[in-house]
């Protein structure tokens, strides 16, 4: 693994980096289609309103309007994960997080998990995600909250074991 094409020895670092790139190629975050006028703002909106609560009405119109819009899931998915890497605080990342759990669970639990929904539209997304909101954890019990999340997850049916730990995120 250490060999370049003449078979000399590249060295220990050669090694690291191609197993590296390997994981790196294995979560390349996929890039949206981009929202424009209402859609964009209409989002917009949905993300400001969970800066400082997560509140339980907040969470059910936030996901009303994202299942008002399953026929571009996909679109609001990456466009939603896109917005929660920009985002300033933990605390407003966690409530979006929060916003996508409960998107996921309703699906999962009313059956509804189509080809065309938001379980498989957020799926690729969902490594990006936890990581832009663990990152920005600054003590044990914040990341222990998005932990805490993923064995939900895990719990509920929306990735498996063998997944998470290839996530590598924490």
């Amino acid at each position: 693994q250490g060999w370049n094409s003449q078979q000399s020895w590249q060295g220990p670092q050669h090694v690291a980096n191609v197993a590296l790139q390997g994981l790196v190629n294995l979560f390349v975050e996929p890039t949206p289609m981009p929202l424009t006028g209402a859609l964009a703002n209409a989002l917009n909106q949905v993300v400001l309103s969970l800066e400082w609560k997560a509140s339980q009405d907040l969470i059910w119109a936030g996901r009303q309007w994202m299942e008002s819009q399953e026929h571009i899931a996909s679109t609001v998915a990456g466009n939603l994960c896109k917005q929660v890497a920009e985002l300033n605080t933990f605390a407003h990342r966690l409530h979006v997080l929060y916003l996508v759990h409960d998107v996921l669970q309703s699906e999962l639990q009313m059956g509804s998990a189509s080809p065309l929904g938001f379980y498989y539209a957020f799926y690729p997304y969902l490594p990006h995600l936890l990581r832009s909101v663990y990152q920005v954890a600054s003590t044990p019990a914040e990341g222990a909250q998005v932990e805490r999340i993923l064995g939900l997850w895990v719990d509920r049916g929306v990735c498996d074991e063998p997944m998470t730990k290839r996530f590598g995120i924490f």
